[in-house]
């Protein structure tokens, strides 16, 4: 019975890659990591399936943040609240949620949009820190832009917020999966609102105007706008005063 404005909580769904994209772009800012750098060099609890196209070709976090790193694509709407939630390495190996990485295109040399590939980005951050994502990411990016309201902790709505936003169908209906646990919080976890969102793209904006007072490097938006299409969790189109920095 509320109604919806800058404060309400959604699940933001696939948005919540760039804010993986931007997490791991400030580790490879802090030394921690190097997005060029073979994964297998960093993974540690799980390790990517065999297969012939790897032998030509490594797998590196920039080609998994672009969605090229060969990877089958995958998508789920995610597990009811009551479930328990599988752990990572189970999902990327495969189980009854998921069919499991698998590697079928020579890394590099083509764009095929993977949530599996941004689970092995989070598997890498998780590893190289030994933190849970979740943790890495609020402290990295939304503590640091401000981002208060927006999480990735597996919460149901009562315990988040009396703004959360309820999924209706065309009727106004509450859909009875209203309420989903993501099986890959890098990839689809977050849970944000209109005004947090804001504060990301004025953060960008303000970088890339070379303002000093911006949250992030300017180097580094720089960075996520050099390629259009899609460049490091985001998509990026057009350029100088068309351009436009976004994500379905």
């Amino acid at each position: 019975g509320l109604p919806v404005d800058e404060k309400s909580l959604f699940a933001a769904g696939s948005i919540s890659k760039p804010i993986a994209g931007l997490t791991a772009l400030l580790l490879e800012k802090q030394g921690v990591l190097s997005l060029d750098n073979n994964i297998e060099d960093y993974l540690k609890d799980w390790q990517l399936p065999a297969s012939r196209h790897t032998t030509e070709q490594a797998i590196t976090l920039r080609h998994l943040l672009n969605h090229t790193a060969g990877i089958i694509r995958f998508n789920s709407k995610g597990i009811n609240q009551s479930d328990t939630l599988p752990k990572l390495t189970e999902i990327l190996s495969g189980n009854r949620y998921s069919p499991g990485v698998k590697i079928d295109t020579i890394p590099g040399a083509r764009y095929r949009y993977s949530n599996l590939g941004y689970g092995i980005v989070q598997q890498v951050i998780e590893d190289i820190t030994g933190k849970a994502f979740n943790e890495v990411a609020k402290a990295l990016v939304l503590d640091h832009l401000e981002m208060s309201t927006s999480t990735f902790a597996a919460q149901p709505p009562s315990e988040l917020s009396g703004h959360y936003v309820y999924a209706h169908d065309s009727e106004g209906k509450v859909y009875e999966d209203y309420w989903m646990q993501s099986l890959i919080p890098a990839s689809g976890g977050l849970r944000s609102t209109v005004s947090d969102l804001s504060k990301l793209l004025l953060a960008l904006s303000n970088a890339l105007a070379e303002n000093t007072n911006s949250r992030i490097p300017t180097d580094m938006a720089k960075d996520i706008i050099a390629n259009s299409g899609y460049n490091l969790g985001f998509e990026i189109r057009g350029e100088n005063d068309n351009l436009s920095i976004t994500h379905t």
